[in-house]
């Protein structure tokens, strides 16, 4: 018999659902990548991925996605995107994010003087404080979770129902 055709191309991944690899929460998606670093070096591993828009370390804005993130890393503490500003004393997030969701943390930076300024969560199977947040020192190797955020899918054209009135002629 005559060889088979070739199977066509696959579609290309849609832009509205995580890649291969990476597990969605609230339009988030994350990936451990089995890899150590320290924080920037983390970051450029992260933004290397070629995954979504603007891969970075791992932002958490919900129970959810820090459950997700906690559930696609190793039994470890991993590095997230979260960092102690010592200028402004306030944590914030590598991609700009407002900093408004905390989760439960083991140890929690403060003032001027903090030396731990980068965070670690804990994974999900951690025995003594699975998902929890750590402050933990930029400069030391550790574990960590990339996220990027999908864009959202696009909306459905706005049906405008326009009703016509019913114009009299003058009246003579």
């Amino acid at each position: 018999p005559p060889p088979s055709p070739p199977s066509p191309p696959s579609p290309p991944p849609s832009p509205y659902t995580c890649r291969a690899g990476w597990r969605e929460s609230e339009g988030r998606c994350y990936q451990y990548p089995w890899s150590l670093g320290n924080f920037a070096s983390s970051e450029q591993i992260c933004a290397s991925s070629e995954a979504g828009e603007a891969p970075t370390l791992a932002v958490i804005t919900s129970d959810a996605q820090r459950q997700t993130a906690a559930d696609v890393s190793s039994g470890s503490e991993n590095r997230i995107g979260l960092f102690y500003n010592v200028s402004t004393q306030a944590y914030e997030w590598v991609d700009g994010t407002a900093f408004v969701y905390e989760a439960r943390w083991h140890q929690k930076c403060s003032g001027a003087t903090c030396n731990n300024r980068c965070v670690r969560q804990v994974s999900s199977s951690h025995g003594w404080k699975p998902g929890q947040w750590d402050d933990w020192h930029c400069d030391g190797n550790s574990n960590f979770i990339c996220s990027y955020t999908l864009p959202p899918p696009p909306q459905p054209p706005q049906v405008v129902h326009v009703m016509a009135e019913l114009v009299q002629p003058p009246q003579p």
